[in-house]
């Protein structure tokens, strides 16, 4: 799912909606959008790279944080969601990765 929503920001970024450099991150960062990950997909796209490979180092990436977030790196509650925000981490599908891994 979020792949998909990332995919699709990545399509507006190619076709100039939120500008470049400074504006672009800025924009993005604005809308709570992991401005790294989405620009790895438009370099992937531009760059005629396999999306399966991007979605899979992006799963990797994410775990990584979702076992940061368990082991009390990024704080709890409105904390965590300013330190996630603020590493540019996207917040929603972080947790929702740390919900699923408490759950078993």
């Amino acid at each position: 799912k979020y792949f998909k929503i990332y995919k699709r920001y990545a399509s507006y970024v190619i076709s100039g909606k939120y500008g470049n450099g400074t504006e672009r991150k800025n924009k993005l960062v604005k809308l709570n959008i992991d401005y790294n990950y989405c620009q790895s997909i438009v370099n992937d796209i531009i760059n005629n790279k396999s999306l399966e490979s991007t979605k899979a180092s992006a799963k990797v990436k994410y775990s990584k944080i979702a076992n940061e977030i368990i082991s009390g790196k990024y704080g709890n509650g409105a904390t965590r969601f300013t330190n996630l925000k603020n590493a540019n981490i996207d917040y929603s599908y972080a947790q929702m990765l740390v919900n699923n891994m408490m759950k078993g």
